[in-house]
């Protein structure tokens, strides 16, 4: 193994420290299959995503290339093959395959707009991993990464705690003179959220970053002697747990509750020696918890509350309001949930004629709203001849078409229209379970379903989600316009990605490292591969995102590392 060196420190502490709190504005020119997806407006800019995927390869490329330099360079070091050597090759033969027979190419490469995870970002992941793995730290090195570790991830909580209070930054007067410095185009922003993201882009990401912080805080608290500074860790362990509470993200709390609970199974006797502390901690972090569901109306009572509602997993909780929606040539088929079948047909563009279950009904019109005379259905119709426009809708619940001679096209993403989507709508889950993730994942599962071996490519998973599945929509409550771009689960993004084999090296990774971690019998190991567990957990809900996953990678690379970290001080 290579021994550690403080350049080698000071870049992987980059990666897990500086990479995720880049916010930095970015002209971003979209490529004509984007587009498509985005429109041109929409591509104006990117924030959190872009710089912070070209400084996490470019720490990368540098700490392979001291890497390197160091193994062949010194005479002590010997490069021998094992099962990380075997990893990182399954790895980059997966992704090679895939990225050969990806539709997408060039776009997989980089990866889409406002993501930026593509080819390049994967193999940085794996070679980080790699790197780390092979490197023989020392008790010092890895508390300068704790370290650097402790004060990124309390700036990133004090930005998320005050966008919770209604104070984002990012939307203020200096950051948007700031944000200018670096475009031609004066860039205003405003999309102010009470929901505490950081500098992660999104809140649902907070879940996974803050178990992994914790994790890695905790580890090396346990043999962390000096007064001053347990005390400098316990305060980021709370200030980062009030982070996650104030982002809502139930993934995160089911992340960090396993690994709680998991830690005080396997860490019984050390909890009973430090029992004052612990409870004095525990303390604070309850007392602290209760305070938030007092003043936001129990709001985290019932979020946790709905992690165990386990039997929404295959039972929709809101019922659907249509079976099926078709349009073929010039006619609207809609078919309601008792199998009623009402047809529009519009092969007069100036009138329209509809009938149920093949009998036409009669109607009046008035100020563009149709009354079909017996029609006692929960039913909304407007057709205005001008425009050429139909709204249908249906128990509160809206859908837009655009008549033409061409045919008829449908309101959906960017507000713009299109043909229907042919959907093979099949039902794995409740397409309701966990705020409509269930319905992502049935799409998802699909995708897999199509592209098992190889999978479609890094990051171009927007192209084959199926976006104007209206019917999809209506009946699940999501909005029309809404671009899914991820499909909301680690497991599945690396199937889509790459493929099952792909996923299932992984798996095999992921046990192998959790393993380790208990088998070495270092404390600081096992609360690792707790914390692991624990981001594990979030990641059936979550997906890989640049502002969190080099930390994940890193951690996984330390697991397989060997480092010292029991040492006492005098």
């Amino acid at each position: 193994m290579i021994k550690s060196n403080r350049l080698i420190n000071i870049l992987i502490a980059l990666v897990v420290s500086f990479v995720p709190m880049i916010v930095l504005y970015k002209s971003v020119k979209l490529d004509q299959f984007s587009s498509l997806i985005y429109g041109q407006a929409a591509g104006k800019g990117d924030l959190f995503s872009w710089y912070k995927g070209q400084v996490f390869i470019a720490t990368s490329a540098i700490l392979l290339i001291v890497y390197l330099f160091m193994l062949w360079g010194g005479k002590k070091y010997k490069f021998k093959i094992d099962y990380k050597f075997i990893f990182l090759g399954l790895f980059s033969i997966f992704m090679a395959i895939s990225y050969y027979f990806s539709p997408l190419k060039e776009i997989a490469l980089i990866g889409i707009y406002g993501r930026y995870e593509g080819y390049y970002i994967w193999i940085a992941y794996i070679l980080i991993f790699w790197i780390v793995s092979n490197i023989d730290f020392k008790e010092r090195d890895i508390r300068f990464i704790i370290y650097t570790l402790m004060i990124s991830s309390t700036i990133i909580s004090i930005i998320g705690l005050m966008q919770f209070y209604g104070k984002d930054v990012f939307v203020t007067e200096a950051f948007n003179k700031f944000a200018n410095l670096f475009v031609k185009n004066k860039v205003v922003l405003n999309n102010s959220s009470t929901m505490a993201y950081g500098t992660l882009y999104n809140s649902n990401y907070v879940g996974s970053y803050a178990v992994l912080v914790i994790s890695m805080i905790l580890s090396s608290l346990t043999n962390e002697k000096r007064r001053i500074v347990k005390g400098l860790m316990v305060a980021t362990i709370i200030i980062n747990f009030f982070f996650l509470l104030a982002s809502q993200s139930r993934a995160g709390y089911l992340g960090l509750a396993v690994f709680a609970a998991l830690g005080v199974f396997f860490f019984i006797k050390n909890i009973y020696k430090n029992k004052w502390i612990v409870l004095m901690g525990a303390g604070i972090l309850v007392v602290g918890f209760l305070g938030y569901n007092q003043l936001y109306n129990e709001n985290y009572i019932n979020e946790f509350k709905s992690l165990l509602e386990i039997n929404t997993l295959f039972e929709n909780s809101v019922p659907p309001v249509l079976n099926d929606l078709n349009i073929e040539n010039n006619e609207i088929a809609v078919t309601t949930l008792d199998d009623s079948k009402v047809v529009f047909d519009f092969s007069d563009i100036n009138n329209v004629i509809i009938s149920e279950n093949g009998k036409e009904m009669t109607y009046t019109m008035e100020d563009n709203v149709i009354n079909i005379d017996g029609f006692e259905r929960d039913w909304k119709m407007i057709y205005n001849q001008t425009s050429k426009k139909f709204n249908l809708s249906v128990k509160k619940r809206g859908m837009e078409f655009l008549i033409m001679d061409k045919g008829i096209f449908v309101k959906g993403i960017r507000g713009e229209y299109y043909k229907l989507d042919d959907v093979d709508d099949k039902s794995y889950i409740s397409d309701k379970f966990a705020s409509n993730r269930g319905y992502l994942w049935n799409r998802s599962i699909d995708i897999v379903v199509s592209r098992p071996i190889v999978g479609i490519g890094a990051d171009i998973y927007v192209f084959r989600f199926p976006q104007n599945d209206i019917l999809g929509r209506i009946n699940n409550r999501i909005s029309m316009t809404l671009i899914s771009d991820k499909p909301h689960s680690l497991y599945l993004q690396m199937a889509i990605n790459f493929g099952i084999p792909f996923l299932i090296a992984f798996l095999f990774l992921i046990g192998i490292s959790i393993y380790k971690g208990f088998r070495e019998g270092l404390d600081a190991k096992k609360i690792l591969a707790l914390g692991l567990v624990g981001y594990l957990v979030a990641g059936v809900f979550n997906d890989s995102i640049v502002a969190v996953s080099p930390v994940f990678w890193v951690m996984l690379g330390l697991l397989n590392s060997k480092f010292t970290l029991e040492k006492k001080h005098s």
